[in-house]
Formats: C-alpha cells, sequence, structure tokens
C-alpha cells in the first residue's frame, strides 16, 4: 500500500494465483465504509489504483478480500 501517507492516488500490489476477483474496501475508524470496489485480477503480480482524491483527510483501515485470503492495513489520507 503506497504512497502512505497519501494526498491523491494510492497503490497495493497484489499476487494471485489464478484469475479471482479482489474487493477493496476503506473504513473510517467509526467503522463507515467511505470506499469500495471489485477488481478482476489476472494470475501473478499486479498493481492497483484506489482513487482516494474525494476521500476526507484522516486515518483509515484499508481491507482487501481475495477468494483465498485478506489483509488489512492503515492508510492516512493527508489532502493539502
Amino acid at each position: 500500500l503506497y504512497p502512505n501517507p497519501s494526498a491523491g492516488n494510492v497503490w497495493i500490489s497484489v499476487s494471485a494465483p489464478a484469475h479471482a476477483v479482489v474487493r477493496i474496501e476503506m473504513f473510517d475508524l467509526l467503522g463507515r465504509v467511505v470506499f469500495s470496489r471489485e477488481y478482476i485480477v489476472d494470475p501473478g503480480e499486479q498493481t492497483l489504483q484506489l482513487p482516494v482524491e474525494q476521500v476526507r483527510s484522516g486515518l483509515y483501515l484499508c481491507l482487501l478480500r481475495a477468494p483465498d485470503a485478506s489483509f488489512t492495513r492503515k492508510l492516512l489520507i493527508n489532502h493539502p
């Protein structure tokens, strides 16, 4: 997940063993979903873009869900 902190687009690198649908969700610290999108990924290493220009400055949790795994990372959005 980079850049972190970010003021614009955020990128997530994923490695998929097969074709899959991946869901990325961002939650504020109150648990509200502020961003949600599904991506279709091909086998191998890929970079997915999260357009967060419209998300307010603050600390968020990014959840990536794939058919065989999931992970959560903190993300700080800091618009000038």
